[in-house]
């Protein structure tokens, strides 16, 4: 995770950037137990993504479940920060950290 991180915070956003986010927002946006405020928003660079979401522990299946579509593939690296403590509505914050393919070649 430390890794993914710190690639994040050195890297400028790519040419493909907005499609990424989009890839990856649409299936959180699909999942009917996610309401629309928590969809979590997704900031991409050239090699990594970033996720910043609301969590709480009744939505722990639908995130997994839509995280991993999200990733799309077994070997993607990603990694989750340790939560924050609850906001007034009792969701965590967690940032999630996913690693881009390389471009093909």
């Amino acid at each position: 995770m430390a890794e993914l991180a710190q690639r994040f915070a050195g890297e400028s956003r790519g040419p493909g950037a907005s499609a990424d986010e989009a890839r990856l927002r649409a299936p959180f946006a699909r999942v009917p137990t996610i309401p629309p405020a928590l969809v979590p928003s997704f900031e991409c660079r050239r090699s990594v993504c970033r996720a910043e979401l609301r969590w709480e522990v009744h939505l722990g299946a639908s995130y997994n479940a839509a995280l991993m579509r999200a990733v799309g593939r077994p070997a993607a690296s990603f990694g989750i920060e340790e939560a924050g403590e609850p906001d007034a509505d009792g969701y965590r914050p967690v940032t999630v950290y996913i690693g881009l393919a390389p471009p093909s070649e």
